[in-house]
């Protein structure tokens, strides 16, 4: 659930569900949860109030990237990886953006999203020598890369 409890939020929960429901659809349940929908009412001060419920996809990460273990990272590369093929860019892309349950991972908090061409061949290979961000193809990727 991501609740906007003063009306000066609700623009940007609406705003995340505009893309749940358009650009992220095709993501729903595999790279984003499963958007159930947008729910908006008013309190009793005559404010307007919004909730976005998404499916429960178990707890942020708890570790900072760089102490992750490659497997994770390639998990979460692969998964940002996936909204980059979108021509979507993360405007605030962090841990406690990425949730973990099972070992799958999914990407959260669009209210930031921008488009991005990315130039990224999304093929990771670790242990080679790191390419500077211009060879990579995606800044946003590559710093993520250096963890």
């Amino acid at each position: 659930l991501k609740f906007a409890l003063r009306e000066d939020l609700v623009a940007d929960v609406v705003e995340e569900a505009c893309m749940y429901a358009g650009a992220l659809k095709p993501l729903q349940g595999k790279t984003v949860p499963r958007c159930y929908g947008l729910y908006a009412g008013t309190r009793e001060d005559g404010q307007t109030i919004a909730c976005l419920v998404l499916e429960y996809w178990g707890q942020c990460l708890r570790q900072q990237f760089r102490r992750l273990s490659l497997d994770t990272k390639l998990r979460v590369l692969n998964q940002l990886g996936e909204i980059h093929r979108r021509g979507l860019l993360h405007g605030d892309f962090a841990e406690r953006n990425v949730l973990e349950m099972n070992g799958d991972i999914r990407i959260i908090d669009f209210d930031q999203l921008v488009d991005h061409e990315c130039h990224c061949d999304m093929n990771f290979r670790p242990g080679g020598k790191q390419p500077d961000v211009a060879t990579f193809g995606c800044a946003q990727l590559w710093e993520l890369c250096r963890y």
